[in-house]
């Protein structure tokens, strides 16, 4: 399964238009931005609130390597290009990424290491490796290009 998704227009190039979601003053409900949002023919030409879409993405493995499974509550996304080759250790960790995802929807506010299911990511024991996770954790400034 593939999924595409462009970004949003750069501000210039809406300039004359209707104002931005983000300047209009409606009650947004919170929603878990990990989940795929649904629209209808109006909420998809004409949104109420801004809809935030944070999904996976994962980098596609080489052909000589089966697909897996993908689960189908949190799918990841996978880039359209392949990587070259890749090494058991790094195999088995993208494995194990498939099935990485939030806790809840108070993840935000948690310390990563209460966040998301850790505990669940199986890795073999003899693929021993160091990992590093690099975070991001950014809050825009009011009145900046991305609003609130």
């Amino acid at each position: 399964m593939s999924i595409a998704f462009s970004h949003p227009p750069h501000p210039a190039e809406l300039q004359g238009k209707e104002p931005p979601i983000s300047s209009l003053n409606v009650t947004t409900v919170q929603r878990n931005p990990h989940d795929v949002p649904a629209f209808d023919s109006k909420s998809l030409t004409h949104p109420s609130v801004p809809v935030l879409y944070l999904p996976p993405l994962l980098s596609s493995l080489p052909d000589k390597y089966p697909s897996e499974a993908i689960p189908i509550e949190h799918p990841p996304l996978v880039t359209e290009t392949r990587l070259p080759d890749i090494d058991p250790a790094s195999l088995s960790l993208h494995k194990a990424l498939h099935h990485f995802k939030p806790i809840d929807a108070d993840y935000v506010s948690k310390p990563y290491g209460e966040a998301f299911n850790w505990s669940q990511l199986v890795l073999p024991e003899d693929e021993e490796r160091e990992w590093y996770c690099v975070v991001f954790r950014s809050k825009r400034k009011p009145g900046s290009d991305g609003g609130g």
